[in-house]
Formats: structure tokens, C-alpha cells, sequence
């Protein structure tokens, strides 16, 4: 069992690591404009709505999933639901991005960020042209 736990702790801790930003905030002094959301998406349960961070939003969607489900292979499968279902809510696609860099907007305010992005194939929000991802909504490129 706690071989089981231990694994699951780096599965999820990587799954994050590759998809929490350097900076979690938006430090832009210019006002930003956030990405209106497609309609007809399925409600985002109310204890995962209002972040205030992306490890508070993480913490938020692994209780959740422990709540719903019943062993680690479905809370992973509902942690990527709920990361994805978080995303589009936020006017984003949950989609493969060629490396850790992603669609982040730290990296668009400081080119130099890129030389710390990884080589993996990692899974993350695209805000689309003009939109970046800020770490817990898509806003307007830097």
C-alpha cells in the first residue's frame, strides 16, 4: 500500500511539475482581458471554482477526486478530467504540447524562461492566438 501511495504521489507530483508555470500570478502592469468560455460546457463543481492559485486549484480538483472515486487509477483519470473540464471553463483547450513551455505567458514576457522548458510532451491549457495561459485562466498576451 504504501509502495501504491509513493507512486501515485510521483505520478501526480510529475503531472504537476509539468504543468504548473514558474510564476502563478500575472505580473503584466497593463490590464488584461480574460477568454470568454465556450457554452455548453459542464458545470465546474463549486469546490473547484475561484483559485486563487494553480497549486490551490490542483489541491482543490485531488479532493475532489478522492471524494468521487474509489481507487488511483480513476483518480487520475478524474483529476484529467477536471484539469481539463478547469480549462475550458477558463476559454481554453486541454491539449499536447510539443514541450513544457507550453502556451504560458511567463515565457512570452521573458523569452529567456524558454531555456528552462522541458523536453516532454506535458499536457496544458492553449488560450489560442492572442491568449496566453497565466497559471489559472487564459488572458491576453503580454
Amino acid at each position: 500500500m504504501l509502495r501504491l501511495s509513493l507512486v501515485v504521489v510521483l505520478l501526480v507530483g510529475g503531472m504537476l511539475g509539468c504543468s504548473n508555470p514558474e510564476s502563478n500570478t500575472n505580473t503584466n502592469s497593463s490590464p488584461t482581458t480574460r477568454k470568454a468560455p465556450p457554452t455548453g460546457l459542464d458545470p465546474l463543481p463549486e469546490s473547484l471554482q475561484n483559485p486563487s492559485s494553480w497549486d490551490e486549484l490542483n489541491a482543490k480538483i485531488q479532493t475532489q477526486c478522492e471524494t468521487e472515486t474509489q481507487n488511483v487509477h480513476n483518480v487520475n483519470r478524474c483529476v484529467g478530467k477536471y484539469r481539463s473540464l478547469y480549462c475550458e471553463h477558463q476559454g481554453g483547450e486541454w491539449t499536447t504540447f510539443q514541450n513544457g513551455c507550453m502556451d504560458r505567458c511567463d515565457v512570452l514576457k521573458d523569452p529567456g524562461a524558454s531555456k528552462a522548458c522541458t523536453d516532454d510532451e506535458p499536457f496544458g491549457c492553449e488560450c489560442g492566438q492572442q491568449h496566453c495561459w497565466d497559471g489559472l485562466t487564459c488572458v491576453s498576451n503580454p
